[in-house]
């Protein structure tokens, strides 16, 4: 029992002491607190003072001359952009031409366009991860129209068509395209959307074999018509390449299985046709009316939804106004 006692008294003592010596250091960090407070190197910075704002009006001034408009966008991050499209261009051509290929060039009668055979490459090439990521990243931007109008001033448009026609590479095509679309969008009046050899440019790439390619060519094809500042140009453009470009859309319509791109050129047609009736009695071609009937069903297989086909109803109501129409669309 004494011992037990002896216990109990030496566990109160040892947790006075604990106690102790908590005080004490609780104690100690307060004087080097105060210590720390009383001395200026420990301070928080004191801000500028008032009416002193010549380093902040600096770096505005800095930021006003490298920001596009009132955007984010870096114009040395845009300008790199397009230096490595000419770049990726510059090493394709290097690395690509086989010997076949020059023979090809040197023989006599050959007139097959750079373009034109590019777009029917056998080996198409891949673009590297990062800089696809990065051209992604523009061809969001361009829906700005501060960075659409920078583009325009500074030969975006021109590189992009030109890019876009001779790159071996179908994703910087699409891309291209893609930006150029935006561009027209935001920027219609964009001096280099109305220069004719970028508006053949664009009309060749309905050659393309890649329906990513060939959707966004539509959609530019379709926006550029639209415009009052681009519809003269690029209307003559295309009545001035009739046959190889209803060569190309007959080609799309009887072929290809991609209902997006189907879809988008039924509108495109639809918009077309309304505005020239010289498109309307294309339509009546021998040929043109059966790869058109070959899309509908086409389209109607795939379960696509009813107003996704209205376009081409339009197509074929237009169609029937006309009384060769009438007998072309009986023959069916």
């Amino acid at each position: 029992m004494i011992k037990r006692v002896h216990q109990i008294v030496m566990v109160i003592r040892i947790i006075e002491l604990y106690k102790v010596i908590c005080r004490f250091i609780v104690l100690t960090l307060r004087c080097n607190w105060v210590k720390m407070a009383a001395s200026p190197k420990h301070w928080n910075p004191s801000g500028p003072p008032e009416g002193d704002q010549g380093l902040t009006e600096e770096l505005l001034k800095a930021m006003e001359g490298e920001v596009v408009g009132e955007t984010i966008y870096s114009k040395s991050w845009i300008l790199s952009q397009l230096v490595k499209v000419f770049e990726s261009l510059r090493s394709q051509r290097a690395v690509s031409p086989d010997c076949s290929r020059k023979d090809r060039d040197e023989s006599p009668g050959y007139s097959k366009s750079d373009s034109e055979e590019l777009l029917q490459d056998p080996d198409p090439v891949e673009l590297e991860e990062h800089f696809e990521d990065e051209l992604c990243q523009l061809w969001d931007a361009s829906m700005n129209s501060d960075v659409s109008k920078f583009l325009c001033e500074n030969n975006g448009v021109s590189l992009m068509l030109n890019a876009a026609s001779l790159t071996r590479a179908p994703r910087l095509s699409e891309i291209c395209v893609g930006i150029v679309n935006n561009v027209a969008c935001a920027v219609p009046a964009c001096k280099e959307l109305t220069e004719r050899p970028l508006i053949e440019k664009c009309l060749q790439l309905l050659a393309s074999s890649d329906s990513r390619v060939l959707y966004e060519t539509v959609r530019l094809l379709q926006t550029c018509l639209a415009s009052k500042d681009t519809y003269e140009e690029w209307m003559k453009s295309v009545l001035d390449n009739e046959y190889n470009f209803r060569t190309a859309v007959k080609f799309i319509l009887q072929s290809s299985t991609v209902d997006d791109l189907l879809c988008e050129i039924g509108t495109f047609l639809d918009a077309i046709c309304y505005k020239s009736n010289d498109f309307l009695m294309m339509l009546l071609d021998n040929d043109f009316l059966p790869s058109l009937i070959e899309a509908v069903h086409q389209v109607k297989s795939s379960g696509v939804a009813v107003e996704e086909v209205v376009s081409f109803v339009t197509l074929l109501q237009m169609v029937s106004t006309v009384e060769e129409g009438v007998e072309r669309l009986g023959e069916f």
